[in-house]
């Protein structure tokens, strides 16, 4: 990594390893290790979803060679109907943060459960603020862009219409259009949003929260040293199959476990593998005992990330049957960099990172007829397996997270000249 002027970053997510929920979580932490051992300062305020202390108290640890600032929130922090966008308790602790340790920089991550006023707070400290964008939170109370009915929201001015007040946990509830307007607001104070697809930072543009001279594209990494020295041993039997991650709603796992069940009517030799946690799962397994499937469908539970090698060790296709516009999971990468064919929804920022019939193969999301078929082709054809993921691996290897932390550091100090320009511009009036 080039070596640049050491800098003091507060790194913020609403939830952190160990107990973290998913890939943008595992993609802060990474990311702040990596600018830690090239020399700079970093600090971690995040949010804890498994509370020990009381609500909105701040327990403090080290995370490998991290400290962390864990604010104990609850469920009602994070959910949609509640306010999850404004805690003043979280706004104050900040302050605390921000006076003591003088950041040079403040990158955010998922802020739901928290408060977003802290984006203010650091920009009015004279932090430069950076903040990754990881799904929709920022104009979709519900982050997925899923309506309750499960379809996707095509009118981004309709909030109202999909929830039109939330409650503020005291009796009193609240226009959505109050929580829209005060996170665009916040979000004034940006100095650069990063969106790890284009397809996410399109949308973050036209949702008008933020101006494309202010948004980057750049992709997260992966952590494709360790996960490339995999050594796989070729199924001599049925065909493995996998998905791995939450096992929600939006994820299309019910869309995974219909088209194994037509695979199995048709006589093909497969097994499937669930691995992770999530609202759905009972549902999901007597779902698989009801279409006469339990028997070749195995639910794992979830794997610490720090040993993922163990499951794809085991899998010859990972399958990621998405119906909400994922931005870039970290499982593609993960498969790509394990040399795992990859089968996954034509949505969001996925046809990104997947070139159908190039380094994988795409389906239409919610079809399971249409993922059957692409399932039962790379049955047929092992070779093509072999093929999609040796593209793959070819087409993401120099993404490692030591490269982009690096460029994220380079996003730091672009923002930074930027803010000096402007200042020089304002006194000068040149």
């Amino acid at each position: 990594m080039p070596r640049i002027a050491p800098k003091t970053i507060l790194v913020v997510a609403n939830v952190y390893p160990p107990h973290f929920i998913g890939g943008a979580e595992l993609v802060a932490h990474r990311h702040a290790c990596i600018m830690r051992d090239a020399g700079h300062r970093v600090i971690v305020l995040a949010g804890e979803a498994r509370p020990t202390g009381a609500r909105h108290s701040v327990l403090q640890d080290t995370y490998e060679g991290l400290q962390v600032h864990r604010v104990q929130l609850e469920a009602v922090d994070y959910s949609s109907d509640f306010v999850s966008f404004h805690h003043p308790e979280v706004e104050r602790y900040f302050a605390s943060l921000l006076a003591l340790h003088r950041p040079n920089v403040v990158h955010f991550h998922n802020l739901n459960g928290l408060s977003t006023g802290i984006i203010s707070q650091a920009a009015r400290a004279g932090a430069v603020t950076v903040l990754t964008a990881h799904d929709y939170w920022g104009f979709c109370h519900r982050n997925t862009l899923l309506l309750r009915s499960g379809r996707l929201c095509t009118d981004r001015t309709a909030c109202a219409d999909c929830q039109m007040y939330i409650h503020d946990g005291r009796g009193c509830t609240i226009p959505m259009r109050m929580r829209n307007d005060f996170i665009a607001l916040q979000f004034r104070a940006l100095d650069r949003i990063i969106c790890p697809s284009a397809y996410l930072a399109a949308a973050y543009i036209e949702s008008g929260l933020v101006s494309p001279a202010r948004t980057v594209v750049l992709h997260n990494g992966a952590d494709i040293r360790r996960l490339s020295g995999i050594r796989r041993k070729p199924s001599k039997g049925p065909v493995r199959f996998a998905y791995i991650g939450n096992i929600g709603l939006h994820k299309g796992v019910v869309t995974l476990l219909e088209a194994f069940a037509q695979l199995c009517r048709n006589g093909k030799s497969a097994t499937l593998s669930i691995v992770g946690e999530g609202e759905q799962r009972e549902a999901l397994q007597r779902m698989a005992g009801a279409l006469g499937i339990a028997s070749r469908v195995r639910f794992t539970g979830k794997v610490d990330n720090r040993h993922v090698e163990r499951i794809y060790k085991k899998v010859d296709v990972l399958v990621i049957p998405s119906i909400w516009p994922e931005n870039q999971p970290v499982t593609i990468m993960e498969a790509m960099a394990t040399g795992t064919a990859v089968i996954a929804s034509r949505i969001g920022g996925i046809p990104e990172f997947v070139e159908d019939r190039k380094s994988g193969l795409l389906f239409d999301p919610g079809n399971a007829t249409d993922l059957a078929m692409r399932m039962q082709e790379l049955i047929e054809l092992p070779a093509m397996r072999q093929a999609y993921a040796t593209y793959a691996w070819q087409a993401i290897r120099e993404e490692t997270y030591e490269r982009q932390a690096a460029r994220v550091l380079a996003v730091y100090d672009e923002a930074v000249a930027a803010r000096t320009a402007g200042r020089r511009h304002a006194t000068t009036g040149h």
